[in-house]
C-alpha cells in the first residue's frame, strides 16, 4: 500500500542525504524535514480513509446513482424513524451495525433486512482506542462484530467500514484474515457535528455527484430531521440513490 512506499521513500532520502557530512548543517534540515514529513503522512494516512494508505477501501462507486449509509447504529430511536423515512421515499440503503448494539437490538436488525436493507459491520465494539488494539485483538473485536449480525440475520457480511475512519497496518491483516472488503465514501455529511438541519443539506445538496457513497449516521437526530429534505432534492433533481452492491459491485454477503 502507499505506506510502503513512503517508507521506502524516506529510507532512500535518508540513505542519500548520508553522504552528507554527518555534522552538517544541511544534514540535519533535510533529516529533519524527512522524518516530519514522514510523520505528516502517517498520521493523514491513518485517519483519511478515503486515501487507502494503509487498506484498500472501496470509496465511490461507479454506477450513475448514489449510495446511502448510515453508521454506528442500530439506534432503538433514531434507526426506526430513518426506516419509515427511506420506505416512504421507496430507498434503500446501507446500514453498518455496531456488534455490541446488534446484540442489545437484533429486532431492529430483522426490520432493516425486511425492509430490503443491506447491514455491514462497523465493529463489534466501536472502542475509542480501536485503531491502537494490537492484531490479535482487533481482529477478534471484528469477527465479533460480523458474528454478531450472522447470528441475527443468517448470513455474513463482506461489509465492513473501519470506526472513525481511522486506519492501521494492523487493519489490513485483520481484514484479510476475516475476509472481509473495507467500505469507505466519497462525500462525508459531517451530520455528526452539523449545527443546524439547514448546514447539513447544504452539505449534501452542494457536494453531491455521481457514484458518491454517502457518510450518514442514523443515531443523530438532526440526520433524521434532514432526510426527507434531501430525498427530495434527490427526487426534484433526477438523483436516482441505488444500493450500495449495486453501485460498488461487490457482493455484501458471503
Amino acid at each position: 500500500m502507499k505506506h510502503n512506499i513512503a517508507l521506502i521513500l524516506l529510507t532512500f532520502g535518508i540513505a542519500v542525504i548520508s553522504y552528507f557530512d554527518f555534522g552538517s548543517y544541511y544534514y540535519w534540515i533535510i533529516l529533519v524535514f524527512l522524518l516530519a514529513g514522514s510523520s505528516f503522512l502517517l498520521i493523514l494516512g491513518s485517519s483519511v480513509l478515503t486515501l487507502n494508505y494503509f487498506i484498500k477501501s472501496v470509496n465511490k462507486g461507479s454506477s450513475n446513482g448514489i449510495s446511502l449509509t448510515f453508521d454506528d447504529g442500530p439506534d432503538a430511536m433514531l434507526t426506526p424513524k430513518v426506516l419509515n423515512i427511506l420506505e416512504q421515499h421507496n430507498v434503500k440503503a446501507t446500514f453498518f451495525l455496531i456488534g455490541k448494539y446488534v446484540e442489545k437490538h437484533p429486532e431492529l436488525v430483522n426490520e432493516i433486512i425486511n425492509k430490503g436493507h443491506i447491514v455491514g459491520s462497523h465493529s463489534y465494539s466501536h472502542d475509542n482506542k480501536i485503531a491502537v488494539f494490537s492484531t490479535s485483538k482487533l481482529t477478534d473485536d471484528l469477527e465479533k462484530g460480523i458474528a454478531a449480525i450472522q447470528v441475527v440475520i443468517g448470513k455474513r457480511s463482506t461489509y465492513f467500514r473501519p470506526p472513525f475512519g481511522v486506519t492501521t497496518p494492523r487493519y489490513k491483516r485483520a481484514l484479510k484474515k476475516i475476509g472481509v472488503n473495507s467500505v469507505g465514501w466519497s462525500l462525508r455529511s459531517m451530520d455528526t457535528v452539523a449545527k443546524s438541519k439547514e448546514q447539513l443539506l447544504n452539505k449534501l445538496t452542494s457536494k453531491i455527484k455521481q457514484g458518491d457513497i454517502v457518510l450518514l449516521h442514523d443515531n443523530c437526530s438532526i440526520t433524521v430531521d434532514a432526510l426527507p429534505d434531501f430525498l427530495s432534492f434527490c427526487d426534484e433533481k433526477g438523483i436516482v440513490i441505488v444500493p450500495l452492491d449495486e453501485n460498488i459491485s461487490i457482493k455484501p454477503y458471503a
